[in-house]
């Protein structure tokens, strides 16, 4: 017997008593499933709980008999159709999804074993299985906005009932208690009802009974966990057959190196590294030269415009794995603002493999792999879940936020190398969603090869504005982009997702299993991950998006830019112009249609100030946008005529076009690319840098063009540097 948490003033514990004679399980995670094995979700009252009928005290001592109430009272069934009524969120929490073994506490236990039911459609059901002939009570349910807990049923006949729902989640079994009041009772009426509550988990790999096609909230899109698909075997890290629905901790007990109990060793290290296959040749990170495709973001000062300040660089190529041999080193910064390109380039290997934007508080990996399929993927979340250590993942390391960060060290699954591409000529599930076919890509692809590999067949992608950007970071996450108001957000074009998902089997054994999440598979997956992020939910390793035909007349692009100062004087770009000039801004933007996206960017430079007053501080306004059609449009040629001559009063417009059906490479005039690296910002690591917006369309910046303004997809800015002496 294992004692669980109380909840709703009611004692619980868990009894597995094993018929065969042997031992009963130890754990009571592995009680469930364990074959021969009976098991009991037990709940009594506290000696000091008012008004409890099974409580101790009312046992009798000389016959171990429960005292009966004075009266009991039959619930009259209602059936019939319900509909809702009630203000909140209709339906249950998911929580409460499911079906449930109660018995009444507060009063008419003696009734015996109740069932309620919670369907994701908004519905409930109370019946008893032994007791037919009492009938089935139904009600419309709906919760809180503020508080999930507090629920709402109302019955066919409008009585609406307010309950708490007090849940405590195990793995394999969880209970509740559902406490509730008639909110229009009369004056004196029935006490409050108390249920206790018992299920199996619906991913549980013996449960049936709480799962069903109404409320397949698992996320398997089966009520049978072998329905699932199995992820690759990890080599030396064996799959188990059949899967368990993810129950990881979510307290973030995560190991430490001061916890030799679960910190892995050398031995564990050296075994993983074995599992992803090191011999392998790991080569696809190395750049030579335009017309190929940057295949991953160059950092500020790295050589030859290398990813990863060259790491991988060498004939043999990234390693399967890094660690730090010392851990005192994984607890020190690896780059410093101020020591300059000469340095970072002689960064250690360890700190080159977890380069990331914004380095933050020193959260370091322990260990760094770069798997090349998906079952060197399973591999890593074996292992770390065995080790129990904080998991993070990052393809490109475009994130201001840091969020691919572990505090405690842990394992950082880079997806880089995970560069599959395929044409879709017809998504067979909803065609009317992709009516021009549709791509997959591999979690490791950035926008230059995506747009490269579209070319082919003559269609586009929506993406980001940066062309060294990875896609999984960036669709998941919202993804803003030049060609987001005619072909929608990056998020709008997500039509399937590819995920490995890691918890623990009825044994308390890490398991990986794989999800195909899209529209009808796994709903509720994808809608989670569909602006929610890729890292949240498990490791992305592909994911289908929508292919657009290139529009009629291909796609344009207009740059023009401004400047002055703040001077309150006479001259023409001045302060009470610049002010003018956001209010005519503002109306050009109301007149636009959804073939144009704006990428305004507006500089302030306050280096002379002190010596000059406001009339040395100038600004520069840098506008760019893209038209989803040729430059001979009438809309077009009214959008850049109203900006150039009326907005910005300029006397130029750049103004460039990508011809229809060419691949990508082709159409960079004098075959040049023009890398652009973000300057590192006082206080933070090297930044990595992006080809300029313009590379992933196959459109040559003009010599002399050397700023621009860089989107990453969680909407931050940063200012970039042109080289534009530097092919």
């Amino acid at each position: 017997m294992k004692r669980l948490p109380d909840i709703g003033g009611l004692d619980a514990a868990f009894l597995a008593c094993n018929h065969s004679g042997a031992p009963a399980p130890a754990s009571f995670y592995a009680a469930m499933d364990t074959p021969g094995c009976g098991n009991f979700l037990m709940f009594r009252c506290k000696k000091s709980t008012e008004g409890c009928a099974f409580s101790p005290d009312s046992i009798s001592a000389a016959g171990s008999k429960v005292s009966e109430p004075e009266t009991e009272t039959e619930t009259e069934s209602k059936p019939g159709p319900v509909s809702h009524s009630q203000s909140g969120i209709a339906g249950a929490s998911t929580a409460l999804l499911g079906s449930w073994r109660t018995l009444q506490v507060s009063n008419d236990y003696q009734k015996g074993l109740a069932r309620w039911n919670f369907t994701a459609d908004g519905q409930a059901s109370l019946q008893w299985p032994n007791y037919p002939d009492r009938g089935v009570e139904r009600y419309s349910v709906s919760h809180s906005y503020e508080d999930p807990s507090l629920v709402l049923l109302t019955s066919a006949t409008g009585t609406v009932t307010a309950c708490r729902f007090q849940f405590q989640y195990q793995p394999v079994f969880s209970y509740a208690v559902l406490d509730c009041e008639a909110l229009d009772q009369p004056e004196g009426g029935q006490d409050n009802t108390k249920w206790a509550m018992g299920r199996c988990n619906p991913c549980s790999a013996s449960c049936r009974y709480s799962c069903g096609p109404e409320n397949d909230n698992c996320g398997a899109g089966s009520c049978d966990p072998a329905d699932s698909v199995p992820a690759a075997s990890a080599g030396a890290l064996p799959s188990p057959a059949r899967y368990a629905h993810a129950a990881l901790k979510v307290d973030h007990d995560w190991c430490t190196p001061q916890d030799p109990s679960c910190w892995p060793t050398t031995t564990a290290i050296l075994k993983l590294e074995r599992a992803l296959d090191p011999s392998v040749p790991r080569l696809g990170l190395h750049w030579s030269s335009y017309p190929q495709p940057q295949p991953a973001p160059v950092p500020a000062g790295s050589i030859n415009n290398q990813s990863f300040y060259g790491l991988g660089s060498s004939p043999a190529g990234l390693k399967a794995l890094y660690y730090y041999e010392d851990v005192a080193e994984m607890q020190r910064p690896c780059f410093s603002p101020y020591a300059g390109a000469a340095v970072w380039n002689r960064a250690s290997d360890m700190c080159k493999a977890a380069l990331h934007q914004n380095e933050y508080r020193d959260w370091n990996p322990f260990i760094v792999v770069f798997p090349l399929n998906e079952r060197h993927v399973a591999a890593a979340l074996t292992f770390a879940a065995r080790h129990r250590l904080c998991i993070a993942t990052a393809g490109t390391g475009h994130e201001y936020n840091s969020r691919n960060s572990c505090p405690t060290g842990g394992l950082l699954i880079r997806t880089i190398l995970l560069k599959d591409k395929a044409f879709v000529p017809t998504w067979r599930e909803d065609p009317a969603l992709a009516p021009a076919g549709a791509f997959r890509f591999g979690a490791g692809s950035i926008f230059a090869e995506m747009h490269n590999f579209s070319a082919e067949y003559n269609r586009v992608i929506s993406s980001g504005w940066c062309s060294t950007v990875g896609m999984v970071g960036f669709h998941l996450g919202g993804g803003h982009g030049p060609f987001a108001p005619s072909m929608g957000l990056g998020v709008d074009n997500v039509l399937e997702i590819e995920v490995l998902q890691v918890g623990r089997d009825a044994h308390g054994q890490p398991v990986v299993h794989k999800k195909i999440a899209s529209r009808r598979h796994n709903p509720q997956l994808f809608w989670a991950m569909r602006g929610g992020g890729g890292g949240v939910w498990g490791v992305v390793l592909s994911m289908t998006i929508r292919a657009h035909a290139v529009p009629d007349g291909g796609l344009s692009r207009v740059f023009i830019p401004q400047n002055g100062t703040f001077c309150d004087n006479s001259d023409q770009f001045n302060y009470q112009w610049l002010r003018g000039m956001w209010k005519r801004f503002a109306a050009w933007q109301l007149m636009l249609n959804s073939k144009v996206s704006t990428q305004p960017a507006f500089f302030i430079n306050t280096t002379n100030y002190a010596t000059g007053g406001l009339c040395n501080v100038t600004w520069q306004f840098n506008f760019e946008y893209f038209y989803a059609g040729g430059q001979s449009e009438p809309d077009y040629i009214l959008f850049r005529d109203r900006l150039k001559n009326d907005v910005l009063q300029a006397t130029d417009a750049q103004e460039h076009k990508l011809p229809v059906g060419l691949p990508v490479p082709h159409l960079h005039a004098g075959g040049q690319i023009y890398p652009q690296r973000q300057q590192p910002a006082a206080g933070a690591a090297p930044a990595l840098g992006r080809g300029h917006g313009l590379a992933k369309l196959g459109l040559r910046l003009a010599p002399g063009h050397g700023n621009g303004l860089c989107f990453d997809h969680d909407g931050r800015a940063g200012h970039l540097q042109g080289d534009p002496g530097e092919a």
